[in-house]
């Protein structure tokens, strides 16, 4: 097990959805953006313990990726060919 993981009753149950019908999504879960990118969560867990990956944000003991710090690393990973 990773050691600065969060425990895993930190990040069940966890839903992030629009507030109301129409409201864009601006946060994901780790869960959500490793599904995103096709990848295991756990994945994300040791890239926030090493500093790499997106910004983050940390609220109320949950871990919450804003969509905009998503799509700028996304950028920045692109490749240029």
């Amino acid at each position: 097990m990773i050691a600065c993981a969060p425990s895993s009753e930190q990040t069940m149950n966890i839903r992030f959805a629009p507030v109301s019908p129409g409201d864009e999504v601006r946060h994901l879960n780790q869960k959500q953006l490793a599904r995103r990118w096709g990848m295991s969560h756990r994945t994300l867990e040791r890239w926030r313990c090493r500093g790499q990956g997106p910004a983050w944000l940390k609220v109320g003991g949950r871990v919450l990726y804003r969509v905009e710090d998503i799509e700028r690393y996304e950028g920045a990973k692109m490749a240029k060919g």
